[in-house]
């Protein structure tokens, strides 16, 4: 799977992306060794995550969670030459960041002992009472699991995370990796696909309505789920 196209690659950083010339950008799935840019990139896009405060190896050992079956997982980057620049994880997720905290809770306490600092934030405390809730939902949904088993119903394809370096926004990428991920899920037999975008990202939400998707509602009420119908 690899697609190349027209790319102006944008000013340097630190030496890792040349000055502004016409090159290909390449899309392709991501390789062990290229899973080692993807934390970077994570951070570069999202500073103010709480994986990104709680450091490079966390964010690793969630992407490398989020590979593990019984997900089936789709993970594609953007390069510009050999530079991973943006990459997409999509696919369909029946263990997500609830289980993750209750698989990796020693190292996140590990991380949180290192960085004291973060419990005095703002955005940590809401990350961190967020992650208590799903800790809280998986241990309800296992309870009635065992108490009436669910009933079958069409696994959903999301898309997980998608995320492109601050200097190189503004050029197709991400329409790039969303087109390929589109083409993918309906090549997997998925006719439809999610995702879940933050309230405040009012630019993100703007750039999904223009591109075909619609606000997912819950009882009337929209708190950030999307869809977009990819096949008949």
């Amino acid at each position: 799977m690899q697609r190349n196209g027209s790319f102006d690659k944008p000013g340097m950083r630190n030496g890792n992306l040349a000055e502004t010339t016409a090159n290909t950008l390449t899309i392709k799935e991501l390789s062990e060794d290229d899973f080692g840019q993807v934390p970077k990139i994570h951070k570069l896009a999202f500073p103010n995550s709480v994986l990104s405060y709680l450091g490079t190896k966390i964010l690793m050992r969630y992407y490398r969670f989020l590979r593990h079956k019984p997900n089936f997982t789709i993970c594609i980057g953007a390069f510009a030459d050999k530079c991973l620049v943006g990459f997409c994880v999509s696919g369909v997720f029946k263990v997500q960041m609830g289980n993750f905290i209750q698989k990796n809770w020693p190292y996140l306490m590990i991380a949180f002992g290192v960085r004291p600092h973060l419990l005095f934030n703002e955005l940590i405390i809401i990350g961190i009472r967020k992650g208590f809730q799903l800790l809280v939902n998986l241990a309800k949904k296992r309870k009635r699991a065992k108490a009436v088993p669910p009933k079958w119903s069409r696994p959903r394809f999301g898309i997980m995370s998608i995320a492109v370096d601050p200097v190189c926004r503004r050029r197709g990428i991400a329409k790039k990796l969303i087109d390929e991920v589109q083409r993918l899920a309906l090549l997997n037999g998925f006719p439809d696909i999610r995702l879940t975008v933050r309230h405040e990202n009012v630019e993100a939400i703007e750039f999904y309505l223009d591109s075909g998707w619609e606000k997912v509602k819950t009882n009337g009420m929209w708190q950030g789920l999307m869809e977009k119908t990819i096949g008949g």
